[in-house]
C-alpha cells in the first residue's frame, strides 16, 4: 500500500508556505504562487508514480 503525499498551502509568518519536503516549507508573498507551486509539486509525484494531492488551506472555510 503507499501512502497519500499531500502537498498543503497553508498561512505564514511570511505570507503563505508550502510543505516542500518532509522537514522544510517553501515560503510565498503571493498566494497563487504557492498554490501553483502545491499543484507543480503534487503533479511530479504523480509523474514519479506516487499518490499525490495538493490540498489548499489558505481559505478559513476549507477548514472548519
Amino acid at each position: 500500500m503507499t501512502q497519500r503525499l499531500k502537498f498543503l498551502v497553508v498561512r505564514s509568518r511570511q505570507g503563505w508556505a508550502v510543505n516542500a519536503g518532509s522537514d522544510r516549507l517553501s515560503e510565498h508573498s503571493d498566494l497563487e504562487e504557492a498554490r501553483q507551486e502545491a499543484a507543480h509539486r503534487a503533479e511530479l509525484s504523480r509523474e514519479a508514480g506516487d499518490d499525490a494531492d495538493s490540498i489548499d488551506l489558505s481559505d478559513d472555510d476549507a477548514v472548519r
